[in-house]
């Protein structure tokens, strides 16, 4: 009389491939069992990591926004005066900002206001050679 195989499903993941089905005998798993029952575990892995990448990323993103600076008052000021304050609406000389705030800044927010500026505006030289800042357009 022949014995047939029998076939059992694992139930623990990461040892078997999840519902993948082998033989239950002292025989070792084919190379097309092995590969599947490794291209699952390797999903499963790869598939848990981005989601907790994406999880943390995402908590970190609302965190950023949700936090406040000690400079968000500049910025807003810095935004509102480009856009509706200066000579040209969504666009100012150098010369205009330094007027409005170079007597509001001390010498340590000096360095701070100007990258603030860089993330705000585009910077770049009219035919007078006049340096202008305009708005990118998600600040317009």
């Amino acid at each position: 009389m022949l014995a047939t195989p029998t076939l059992v499903t694992t139930t623990t993941p990461e040892e078997s491939g999840e519902g993948i089905e082998e033989e239950s005998s002292s025989t070792a798993l084919s190379s097309s069992a092995l590969l599947a029952k490794m291209r699952a575990r390797n999903h499963m892995t790869l598939s848990q990591t981005i989601e907790d990448e994406e999880d943390q990323n995402m908590q970190q993103a609302s965190s950023a926004l949700l936090t406040p600076t000690e400079h968000d008052e500049l910025l807003v000021d810095l935004r509102n005066f480009i856009a509706f304050q200066s000579e040209v609406d969504g666009q100012a000389t150098t010369q205009e900002i330094l007027q409005e705030f170079s007597p509001k800044l001390t010498a340590s927010q000096t360095a701070v206001f100007r990258e603030l500026l860089r993330n705000l505006c585009n910077f770049h030289r009219n035919p007078g050679k006049e340096g202008v800042w305009k708005l990118k357009p998600e600040f317009r």
